[in-house]
């Protein structure tokens, strides 16, 4: 290592641990308190309480939906805590308990976040779940941290990718890095938690970088598919062959490289549809803009959708599903929803999506940030409908095999069974 990379590195760190002495500060004086002031032990119930603490009602009902389906079937009375974006009354109707709670949605902040931290000690002080389960990392690392100062004995910290966090471009890419490695060092290495990791990638950073000791960690992958709702259906009978991606309209999901692939296509004469589901978000800065996205539209390089609830329908209609994501995903919901159904698939080949994606077998990966590569994978499946039709029927065939809702809920299951009957 260099002398100015290393003095870098030491500065990152020194700023990262003055921004972040408030946040430790508080969690000692409020772990103090909740040894002084919070009993132990959870009260005694008919059912076992597990809660669920996500990021927003949506994401929930949406991609975590499915597991804990299974988590209400074992006879768990289940409760979910997140902020409230729509689709509570449909979560409600199933039969969960929500809770609105809203951590902040921005990102790690000791100053700006102590307020919704307070409220979360106090809504699990209260609440006193038999089995804390965090989804996402905010929700991990407040959610721990939370749930241990009250004394919660159980936690489950599901680690849904990577993501962008760890990619480590640039100064704020490598002071985020630092940022949340730490971070997940000090979380993951509190009493009574058990990690669950979506894909062994994931898992051996973890183990291998000491953010948290093998014993503690669980693969389970994926959060699981309906496969009556995402049933297998035939190719469709499309006048020319229908691409799909699926997701927010952001530089790190790909959006970008697939557009211009398509560009490439259009001018070489194929003839296809890019249908694009998903919102741009004009907050985000790498995000493609609203006048930009229709503009593709109105020019005929893109189809536009939108936000769509029926994604069944969408995945019916397409002959090939396409997810060149930039970054680490836990294991896309796209891709294995589109994957049930019977299509064939195309994504880049990191963690994640190679759990789902095999080259040659259902579909093909390329390198990350191959515009050759992707355009040429895309070329090949557009020209040949024999293989979509074979890759289609391996996808169905992996979801059934590996990936199905009832595998995921009989292992999480497992995992609350193991926690709450273990001495």
């Amino acid at each position: 290592m260099n002398k100015t990379h290393s003095t870098t590195l030491f500065i990152i760190r020194g700023v990262f641990l003055i921004l972040l002495s408030p946040f430790f500060i508080l969690f000692l004086l409020m772990r103090i308190l909740g040894r002084l002031f919070f009993v132990s032990e959870a009260p005694t119930r008919s059912k076992k309480k597990v809660l669920f603490l996500v990021v927003d009602s949506m994401a929930f009902y949406v991609q975590r939906l499915v597991m804990a389906k299974g988590v209400l079937e074992a006879g768990y009375e289940v409760h979910v805590a997140g902020a409230d974006v729509g689709a509570i009354d449909q979560i409600e109707a199933l039969g969960f308990k929500f809770h609105h709670l809203d951590l902040n949605r921005g990102g790690i902040n000791p100053f700006s976040d102590l307020m919704p931290f307070l409220k979360l000690v106090l809504f699990l002080a209260k609440e006193r779940p038999d089995i804390l389960q965090c989804v996402s990392i905010k929700q991990v690392l407040y959610g721990a941290t939370a749930g241990t100062i009250v004394g919660l004995k159980r936690i489950v910290c599901l680690i849904n990718g990577l993501g962008y966090a760890f990619e480590g471009y640039g100064f704020k890419g490598k002071f985020i890095k630092i940022l949340v490695t730490l971070l997940y060092k000090k979380v993951l290495a509190l009493p009574g938690l058990r990690v669950i990791f979506q894909n062994p990638d994931d898992q051996n950073y973890f183990i291998e970088n000491r953010i948290v000791d093998r014993d503690k960690t669980i693969l389970i992958r994926g959060s699981g598919v309906d496969m009556d709702k995402f049933a297998p259906a035939p190719p469709p009978s499309n006048q020319v062959p229908v691409v799909l991606f699926v997701g927010r309209l952001l530089k790190s999901k790909g959006i970008f490289d697939l557009i211009e692939a398509a560009m490439v296509l259009k001018a070489q004469g194929l003839q296809f549809i890019l249908r694009v589901v998903g919102e741009p978000d004009d907050r985000n800065p790498e995000a493609i803009s609203k006048d930009e996205t229709i503009r593709l539209h109105n020019e005929g390089i893109i189809e536009w959708v939108g936000r769509q609830s029926d994604m069944p329908k969408f995945y019916r209609e397409s002959d090939i599903i396409c997810l060149p994501t930039l970054y680490k995903e836990g294991l896309p919901l796209s891709l294995l929803e589109a994957a049930s159904i019977g299509r064939p698939l195309i994504a880049t080949d990191v963690p994640g999506c190679r759990e789902i994606v095999r080259d040659g077998i259902n579909g093909y990966l390329f390198p990350p940030k191959s515009l050759s590569d992707l355009t040429n994978v895309l070329k090949k499946l557009i020209l040949n409908s024999e293989d979509r039709e074979k890759f289609g029927k391996m996808s169905t065939q992996m979801v059934q095999d590996e990936f199905s809702g009832k595998i995921i809920q009989q292992k999480l299951n497992s995992v609350y069974e193991h926690l709450i009957y273990s001495k």
